[in-house]
């Protein structure tokens, strides 16, 4: 189902030409690189792409060739040895990860990775310019390879320029690797992050659904353009997957793909791993708790991302007023994570990983949070939350689940993949839920990715 060009007076849309026309003319001369120089991958080149198409949803603007990339270095940090520095590597050792990375490695092919822009929409409606990558195992001159579509949603970011379009973020390893092994993978990266404009809105449902879905429209317009299409052929296969925040977008994507965009793609199979499914009730007790969290800085990042959708959660009604003025100007976009936790503790007076979250609440919004019907803003801040819950809905009953977690995950409980594959079953969905045999969060992501990557080629039958 193709979208209807929407209505607008934003003005980005006024500045995507001349935007485009500098990113080309920036980043042309990168594109002429390539990395290893294969007979393969001189053969043919994608040309840039630069479209004045109306701001329909999923409308590819443009489209800019980067450097050619090998899989051989991201391969040598999915070594276990290497890999056993940090986790535990036996579960998908046992499993078979690694023989299958051995056997795959003779026929992977250099990576085509493609910079693109496209129009999503706002939880507003309206039209928004976003950016992302498209990796592609390169073609020469060969038959046109039949390449299956990966939508691979990042986890939670904060830093503006450490997404996938910046050929950046923990998961382009995976990426590249997946790709050279034979997939069109499409990494979104989400409104308010890299090209996008604004504040990111953390876990909000609806703008990460149009996002992904959205991402999905344009990477398929990027296979069928001219000087792309004679190398690539669309597979029936589509996946979607997605780790933390990621595992949100992927659970928010899929959702959209079932009640709205139904058949527009053939999904296969979603892994939506290890995502804060549930905010209305897990994730909210996890943040008014008394005890102290790893990450209390996401309890800002959520008030703020939302703030612009959901006027309960006003950041001056809801911080107190020494986080408001530490705290605000620190999510920039060039702050990481660590910096804005620790100016979080040097404020609370307690060690690196002793940070409380509930403790920056103003009194009257931690009420509002306990007793939901106390009052219309409590009600409505109680809606909000419930707005972005994203684990009960109809699921599609042919497109199998495979949700994963770590039992004892310090940063997003378990109990949300096990309230949503509960009700996955409950409404006819095929859910799977894999225990995750790591410590913790960040390291739960390596395995958990693993597993993605070796049930996503079973399928694929590689």
């Amino acid at each position: 189902m193709m979208h209807q060009p929407m209505k607008t007076k934003n003005k980005t849309a006024a500045r995507i030409p001349l935007l485009a026309c500098l990113s080309l003319a920036f980043l042309l001369p990168v594109s002429c690189a390539t990395a290893p120089r294969t007979a393969a991958s001189q053969a043919v080149r994608i040309p840039p792409y630069l479209s004045s198409a109306a701001p329909a949803r999923g409308a590819l603007i443009d489209a800019v060739p980067l450097a050619m990339e090998s899989a051989s270095g991201y391969l040598d940090t999915l070594k276990p040895e290497i890999l056993g520095l940090k986790l535990n590597v036996q579960p998908v050792a046992k499993a078979g990860f690694f023989g299958r990375l051995d056997s795959l490695k003779p026929a992977m092919k250099p990576v085509r990775q493609i910079r693109i822009h496209y129009w999503s929409e706002d939880a507003r409606g309206r039209p928004i310019q976003l950016s992302g990558i498209v990796y592609l195992p390169a073609g020469g001159g060969e038959d046109r390879q039949s390449v299956p579509l990966l939508l691979f949603c990042h986890g939670t970011q904060v830093l503006r320029d450490r997404v996938p379009s910046r050929l950046s973020g923990s998961e382009r390893p995976l990426a590249v690797v997946a790709a050279a092994a034979g997939m069109a993978v499409a990494m979104p990266d989400y409104p308010g992050l890299g090209d996008g404009e604004g504040f990111h809105p953390y876990c909000h449902a609806a703008s990460l659904g149009h996002a992904c879905v959205d991402m999905l429209r344009a990477a398929r317009a990027l296979l069928r353009l001219p000087g792309v299409a004679p190398l690539y052929a669309e597979s029936p296969c589509t996946l979607v997957a997605g780790y933390s925040e990621g595992g949100y977008a992927a659970m928010a994507a899929f959702r959209e793909l079932t009640l709205t965009a139904h058949g527009e793609f053939p999904l296969k199979a979603v892994f939506p791993m290890a995502g804060p499914f549930d905010m209305s009730v897990t994730m909210k007790d996890l943040m008014l708790d008394e005890a102290p969290i790893v990450a209390p800085y996401y309890l800002p990042f959520t008030i703020l991302g939302w703030s612009a959708s959901h006027p309960a959660m006003r950041p001056a009604e809801a911080l107190k007023d020494e986080y408001l003025d530490a705290l605000l100007p620190l999510f920039d976009g060039r702050n990481s994570a660590s910096r804005i936790n620790g100016q979080i503790t040097a404020l609370q007076g307690v060690a690196a990983d002793k940070g409380v979250a509930a403790a920056m609440l103003r009194g009257g919004f931690r009420r509002m949070l306990t007793a939901p019907e106390g009052s219309e803003e409590a009600r409505a801040l109680s809606a909000a939350l419930k707005e972005n819950d994203i684990w009960d809905w109809p699921y599609d009953p042919e497109v199998p689940v495979y949700f994963m977690a770590v039992p004892k995950d310090e940063v997003v409980p378990f109990a949300n993949s096990r309230k949503a594959l509960d009700a996955c079953r409950a409404r006819g969905g095929r859910g799977e839920l894999r225990e995750l045999q790591q410590a913790g969060h960040e390291s739960g992501g390596y395995e958990a990715c693993g597993f993605m990557l070796l049930k996503a080629w079973d399928i694929l039958g590689m």
